[in-house]
């Protein structure tokens, strides 16, 4: 899970749960900053072992690859923002156009 935790690392905002389990993770320009983070990486597909996650809030943060379909794991998951990336079609049937928003065209 090692991407995982890369990913982790750097949103600044994170809500750990009772078990010690990560339940909401915000890398986003709502977080105050004029842009959002520059994380320049793809989802892991090891993102789908954070189990208890309940909110992904990843937006503006030059995301790009696809959405592994390990996404499936995260029954919890209950607010999903990924708008404004480079995040690539297929998307996981298990997300709705809202959560993906707008994917511009990236370099």
């Amino acid at each position: 899970m090692e991407n995982a935790t890369s990913l982790n690392y750097f949103c600044l905002f994170q809500v750990w749960g009772n078990e010690g389990r990560l339940v909401e993770l915000n890398c986003s320009n709502t977080m105050g900053y004029s842009q959002g983070y520059d994380l320049n990486c793809s989802i892991p597909e090891s993102f789908g072992d954070v189990t208890k996650l309940e909110s992904l809030i990843i937006v503006d943060s030059h995301l790009s690859g696809t959405i592994p379909e390990s996404i499936w794991n995260l029954q919890y998951l209950e607010q999903v923002d990924l708008h404004l990336n480079c995040l690539l079609p297929p998307y996981p049937s298990c997300l709705s156009t809202e959560d993906i928003g707008n994917q511009p065209t990236c370099p």
